[in-house]
């Protein structure tokens, strides 16, 4: 009788093995990040609009300047995750990622501040 027991698999080696277990995950970033920036994105909508309906130009109607600044402004959030979303495919670019994942949130939080203040 022989002692050997069975083995298992060995894991694969070399650099696919590496890029295989750093995507594994890297699309969780991006992730989380439209999970905040979207619904984040539809409030400070809400609030731009409900402030800009308090606001009155010159021929005595509501102002939409602020409201159109808000919504061109989006692009730039929005540009983020797409950025974000793309560089889940290259690993070594995952700095990239973790600071457009971040950047998103931060910056409808930076757009609508700015479009409040300029209402006054």
């Amino acid at each position: 009788m022989s002692n050997s027991q069975p083995r298992s698999a060995a894991p694969a080696v070399g650099p696919d093995a590496a890029a295989d277990t750093r995507i594994g995950l890297a699309w969780v970033g991006p992730l989380l990040s439209t999970a905040v920036t979207l619904p984040l994105a539809l409030f400070a909508h809400f609030l731009v609009v409900l402030g800009a309906s308090g606001v009155e130009d010159q021929s005595g109607s509501p102002a939409s300047l602020p409201i159109g600044i808000f919504r061109y402004g989006l692009l730039v959030p929005f540009c983020l995750l797409w950025i974000a979303w793309a560089l889940v495919r290259h690993p070594g670019l995952s700095n990239r990622r973790t600071l457009c994942s971040f950047s998103a949130p931060l910056s409808v939080l930076l757009l609508a501040v700015a479009v409040l203040s300029f209402m006054g």
